[in-house]
């Protein structure tokens, strides 16, 4: 579908549908949202996001939380083994990722 892989604030239509809210809308990932994407989730109205892992980076989990965002975290052990190995090899990429 062409929503997938949109940039953000890319079209959110499926199927010449517009969707005016992301009431019902379930946004999953392998890592937390950073607070760039945490404020994407609270201005569509995304009420839950799945997330892989948070061992390596929780983002805004509790801020989301706060604002009546439903978070599911797995924990799965390949979502961690993945994250492990990308910043074991990219240390300085994922410390600017994440802004330390």
């Amino acid at each position: 579908m062409p929503a997938f892989g949109a940039p953000p604030g890319g079209v959110a239509r499926v199927h010449g549908h517009h969707f005016p809210s992301g009431a019902l809308t379930t946004m999953v990932t392998t890592l937390s949202p950073c607070w760039y994407c945490s404020g994407l989730v609270r201005q569509f109205g995304i009420s839950r996001v799945v997330v892989g892992e948070a061992a390596t980076f929780t983002g805004g989990h509790g801020w989301l939380a706060e604002h009546g965002v439903e978070i599911v975290v797995l924990d799965d052990a390949e979502c961690v083994a993945l994250m492990r190995d990308f910043t074991g090899r990219h240390p300085d990429l994922w410390n600017e990722d994440i802004g330390a």
